[in-house]
Order: C-alpha cells, then structure tokens, then sequence
C-alpha cells in the first residue's frame, strides 16, 4: 500500500514489526529482503516519486573546511524515492581487505567485522546494483601478462552499474509487496522513547503540509545517509542529553569523504594497454565480456605498510595523441608538454636518472592523473547542529570536513611511487601536479558519522548496526563505515543493507 501523507488522509496504524526511515539504496535494499517474510513492515520516505524543491530545501545548511564546496549540502543528495541513487553516476567496487583492518598508520582505523564477513552480501549487492560478480572477472587483473604486480602497484577494475536508479528499478516491487506499506512525503520528526530510554516506541512524522501522524514499531532502522542520520540522532530531545545514541560523544564525528584530484599529474604514455584502459574510462565502452568496467592503477597492500600510506587509486584520463590531426591552440601547448616531459626528470626520483632516452612515436598519448583517496577518520570532521531550524522545526546540520597535510602527504608519496613506477618499467612518465592540481573536490560520498565498532566508546552502532545501549534502534547506510578506503561506497553499503536485511528477517 502507498500512503501519500501529503494527499491523502491520515491512517489509523497497527504496529509495524520494522519501521525503515529512507527509501534510498540501503532502505529499499532492507525493504526487498524483507519484502518476502512474515514481517509488517513500512518504508518512510520524505519526499515523492518526483522531486521537490519545497523537501530538496530541508537539506540546506552551513559547511566549513576546504573539502565541502558551495552547495554541498544541497546539492550532492536527492530527498525523493530512490534517493541519491537518482543521480549515482554507476562506480562500483568492494572495499579491500585492508580497509577493514587496524593499521597503526591510520588512526581510529579497523572495521569490527573484515572483508570474509561481507563476502556473501557483495554477491547479493552485485545482483541488486546489476553488475557482474566481481570474482567473475578476468583473475589475470594485473599489467604484466607473466603475472607480477607491476613494481609496487595493481591494476584492479571499477565496474559501472547501469547505473541502477533504485526508486525506479525496484518501485514495483516495493509497491506491490503486501507486507510492505510505503509512506511519501512523511519526514520524521524525532524518536519517542520507553521509559529506560533502550527503545525508540513511536516516530512523530509529519508532512510539509502540516498532516502528522505517529508510527510504532517493533524495530526501527535510520537509513538517510551519512549526514541526515547523525542529524536526526542529535536532534533528538527525549533521552540523555545530547542526542540519541551520543552516550559517548561521537554521534555525527569521524565524517568521511574521497577526496578527488583532477589534475594531480600530467602522464606520458606509449604503452598500448594503458592506453587502451584510457579509451575504456572516456567512452565506456565493454570490454569483450559485456562488463562495463575500467582499470585503473593502485597501491599494493604490501606497499601500504611498508610505507604506511593511504588506500588510493590513480586514474588516466586522456588530453590527446601526437597523432591527433588538426591540433588546435590547446593541444598544440599539451604538444609542447609532452616534448618538456620526453625530456625531463623528476628530482625526487633519482632511479629515473639512469633510464635510457625516450623514444616517442606516434602512438604516445598525454594524460591526466585522477587522483581517488582514502580520508584519515578524523573526529574533527563532523556534524554538527546550528540554532537555525529547518520548516519541520529540525536544526540544520553544519558539516566540517577538511583534507589534513597528513592526507595531501600521503598522496603526494604515492604519486611519487607510481611515477617511478612507470619509468622503472619504461611504460611513461608523470609530472607530479598535485600542489598545483584544481580545487580538491569530494565525491559526494557521505560516510562514518554513526560509525561500527565492537566497543560502546568507540562507535555508534554494534556489528549488527544496532545502536549501542539501544535495544530496537538500528542505522543503516555508509554512516556506519568505520573507514573508507578509496572505493565508492554504494555496493558496500548495500551489501550491508542487504546483511541486515537477513539479520532482521531471522531474528523476528
């Protein structure tokens, strides 16, 4: 059953067994595997099957630091059925082993489950994101055809979902699920607690219209991303002071991004399979299996620890070919550039000085680096709450998140290592560009605010994602992300959705 808040009138409601907050990638993921059990079950989404710019305007608010741009706030999340997913651009990879270990290097580091755990639940996401299984792929996944993982690197694939728009793609059978109520343009307003303050009993929801009602429920799951879950806790006023689930403070802190390098570095390239990997990432064109999908270079894990740095991944995007007829203005000074980089070395990597000359042909291409980096959890990157209130009464979120010299080190040492790489094995050369590269943007990936951890004073959520101290109340999403590694975090988090799911279904 559909209910539109806005437009119909206000039900009478029996207790649901689960109520799910956001219809997003992680909510309709929840809602999907338990849209075939015994359980009552309702979705609540805040907006409609179409957007709104009345509900887009709940998600105004204030940033600082130099990763969040103008507009971020607004502008890198969708408040409607299906929400982000509306605008995913499709990258999809699982995170690695080592972005769930503790690395002494990477403060608050360390997943309390590891890769092993997830493994079932990437096949599930794959499914639903509609992409192949990645142990499907090519296993021969490195430069070198004997083997060998290309002097400290790796050359792993992103693979690009359709991209799959959850709200259109799984509304039907959302819809048509008889266990499943689905609730639009109902934005909940709060959590009403019992009186130990363990169970969230009801949720006060309200239309922007004024209609408001009140949902009970077994359980509850928060799944409205990485920064309109904390906010949500923390504008909780029943209970201990300070928000729900903030017992310890960390409630909205440790907020991640991927920090994105556009122009971290000018490569020169006359090796063909790199530049056939260049041709994949500019048209999107399959590959002989029909798999969307794209190389790219990254650190060994082995490279990681013995030089303590960040998971990262570097990414080639072609300029032009000194074949290219008819150079223009622009290509004709990229021309020039490849002329400085045939002869130049870079001072930092003195293993180049004893490379023999270059000898370029018309097969050489000029690319630029695409840098995608892992962020140190960093308690100062955060959101928080302001005295402004939103048309629902909530306060608004101002979000901080800052790239640390740490972070910019680190990914600057790892460029380094990729440059020597190439002129080890006389592939091309990099002219490292990151102190001068365009504005570091992020990848609109929200993660880590309500994070997992096996210990109450260390996270938010439980392995299972239950709120610590909290019998019924459960977050979903990126949020719980302990860490991030470099990988775009949607098939993750769906494959934790999809774990919870599960964990739900067997537990009633």
């Amino acid at each position: 059953m559909v209910i539109d808040l806005k437009t119909d009138p206000v039900p009478e409601l029996q207790p649901y067994d689960v109520c799910i907050v956001g219809a997003g990638a992680a909510g309709i993921t929840i809602a999907l595997g338990l849209a075939s059990s015994s359980l009552r079950v309702c979705l609540v989404e805040s907006g409609g099957f179409e957007p709104s710019e009345e509900t887009q305007n709940l998600y105004t608010g204030e940033t600082a630091g130099n990763l969040p741009g103008e507009g971020y706030l607004r502008g890198t999340r969708l408040r409607y059925f299906g929400g982000t997913t509306n605008h995913w651009g499709g990258w999809c990879r699982p995170l690695d082993p080592i972005d769930f270990e503790k690395r002494s290097w990477v403060p608050d580091s360390g997943w309390p489950i590891d890769r092993a755990e997830l493994e079932p639940w990437y096949r599930e996401a794959e499914r639903l994101v509609e992409i192949r299984p990645f142990h499907s792929l090519s296993k021969r996944g490195h430069l070198d055809q004997r083997g060998h993982r290309f002097d400290g690197m790796r050359t792993p694939w992103f693979q690009w979902s359709p991209p799959t728009r959850f709200g259109d793609r799984y509304r039907r059978e959302i819809v048509e699920a008889e266990n499943i109520d689905l609730f639009l343009n109902a934005n909940v307003t709060g959590f009403r607690l019992g009186e130990n303050a363990r169970r969230v009993e009801r949720l006060p929801v309200r239309s922007l219209n004024g209609k408001a009602m009140e949902i009970e429920a077994a359980r509850t799951v928060l799944a409205c991303g990485g920064i309109e879950n904390p906010r949500l806790l923390l504008n909780c006023t029943e209970g201990p002071p300070g928000g729900l689930g903030n017992g310890h403070g960390l409630v909205g802190k440790y907020f991640m991004e991927h920090p994105h390098y556009g122009g971290a570095g000018l490569v020169l390239v006359w090796d063909a399979r790199i530049i056939r990997w260049g041709r994949w990432r500019e048209f999107r064109l399959h590959n002989r299996e029909d798999v969307p999908r794209t190389r790219f270079f990254a650190l060994q894990e082995k490279t990681q620890r013995e030089e303590e740095l960040l998971n990262i991944s570097f990414q080639f995007r072609r300029l032009l070919s000194l074949s290219d007829p008819g150079l223009g203005e622009r290509e004709t000074s990229m021309a020039r550039a490849v002329a400085r980089l045939s002869e130049q070395t870079q001072v930092e990597l003195s293993d180049w000085d004893r490379l023999t000359g270059l000898r370029l042909t018309d097969q050489a291409q000029l690319f630029t680096c695409y840098v995608r980096a892992e962020q140190i959890p960093d308690a100062s990157n955060a959101v928080r709450l302001t005295g402004e209130k939103d048309a629902l009464g909530l306060r608004k979120v101002r979000l901080a998140c800052r790239v640390s010299y740490r972070e910019a080190d680190s990914y600057r040492r790892s460029l380094r290592l990729l440059a020597g790489a190439l002129g080890r094995e006389r592939m091309g050369r990099l002219r490292l560009d990151l102190d001068r590269a365009s504005r570091v943007d992020g990848g609109a990936h929200h993660m880590g605010t309500t994070r997992m951890s096996a210990h109450p004073g260390e996270g938010v959520v439980n392995p299972d994602c239950r709120v610590h101290g909290m019998d019924n109340h459960i977050v979903a999403g990126s949020s719980v992300f302990p860490t991030s590694g470099f990988a775009h975090p949607t098939l993750t988090l769906v494959a934790l959705a999809a774990r919870l799911a599960d964990h739900l279904r067997k537990s009633a």
